[in-house]
């Protein structure tokens, strides 16, 4: 963490972030310019992070939401995503509307491994179904150390509680990353 700070990649202290998003849905119409045709996404994030010496605590809360979104712009819980969830599958769950709450502790030991727990709740709406706000709590470890060759190996495990329209597609997941610095 030290040498993260060094290098200015890590404030000492932490800070807050605000992160607010709007995307249209565009459509081509052929001998005209771009018409929106009603579709929009919406994505408001406020973010905490505190760093003390080798252990880093976050929380943040989110709102995401839209208006006449498709399946494929309705909000999932991908691996990358700004919205994931530990132990939600990528595919299968999604909503149109969707509230988030989420905390996380960070340990790192001797600046070779990291330990990160995690607690999520959400709250999603998908109002083609129904009107209801259907709950989501997910539960997620990490630990990062280093492998052979200069690489970096990262175990992340999470358990999901899914609502119970959504049992079917499962509530476990295993990611295993390895990664190599550039340079």
């Amino acid at each position: 963490m030290n040498e993260l700070r060094r290098h200015g990649l890590v404030e000492a202290g932490g800070g807050n972030t605000i992160d607010r998003r709007a995307l249209v849905k565009v459509e081509w119409v052929v001998g005209a310019e771009h018409q929106a045709i009603g579709a929009e996404r919406r994505h408001e994030q406020l973010k905490h992070r505190a760093v003390e010496d080798e252990r880093v605590v976050v929380h943040a809360a989110g709102l995401l939401g839209g208006s006449d979104l498709d399946r494929f712009s309705k909000y999932q819980f991908g691996i990358f995503d700004d919205t994931r969830i530990h132990g939600v599958p990528a595919s299968g769950v999604r909503f149109g509307d969707l509230a988030m709450a989420r905390g996380s502790y960070s340990l790192n030991i001797f600046e070779q491994y990291r330990l990160d727990l995690f607690l999520e709740r959400a709250w999603g709406r998908d109002r083609s179904i129904d009107g209801s706000w259907q709950p989501i709590v997910g539960l997620g470890v990490a630990v990062n150390f280093r492998a052979p060759k200069n690489t970096m190996l990262r175990a992340d495990f999470g358990r999901s509680l899914l609502p119970a329209r959504y049992q079917t597609v499962g509530s476990y997941n295993l990611q295993i990353l390895i990664l190599k610095p550039l340079g």
